[in-house]
């Protein structure tokens, strides 16, 4: 999975004694350590920025019509029989954790899209530069 790399540079800290890295063990013989939070990725970040779904995204999402028809002569026969609902009737319906998972996938994938084509110009612009060469 390309998850873009680091998004910002990770944060390395030590716990020990003023902020002195110390090897093992402090001078008070209490023990020292050290960790390193890798940071958010790029994909992550952009998940996060992604915008939220309308009801166009989840009527996708859901594969349902997006709404349905206003007046009864525009409903079918096979509708009425199957009882289609819309995209905003489903998404009312689900539990709110469902409905939260939902947006979730749905701005992990509009991130991914950013990715890919993020990916297709870089490899397009390295090939118009090796063209060149």
């Amino acid at each position: 999975m390309n998850d873009g790399g680091q998004a910002f540079p990770g944060l390395e800290y030590t716990l020990g004694h003023g902020g002195v890295k110390f090897d093992g063990i402090l001078p008070n013989g209490e023990a020292a350590w050290s960790s390193r939070a890798p940071g958010m990725t790029l994909l992550d970040y952009m998940a996060g920025q992604a915008p939220e779904p309308g009801i166009s995204e989840l009527a996708g999402a859901l594969g349902v019509p997006e709404s349905t028809p206003k007046e009864p002569y525009q409903i079918s026969d096979e509708m009425k029989r199957s009882g289609v609902k819309c995209a905003r009737e489903l998404y009312d319906e689900l539990p709110w954790l469902e409905k939260l998972a939902m947006v979730a996938r749905y701005k992990y994938a509009h991130a991914d899209a950013m990715l890919a084509e993020r990916a297709r110009r870089y490899a397009a612009a390295k090939e118009a530069t090796d063209a060149k060469a």
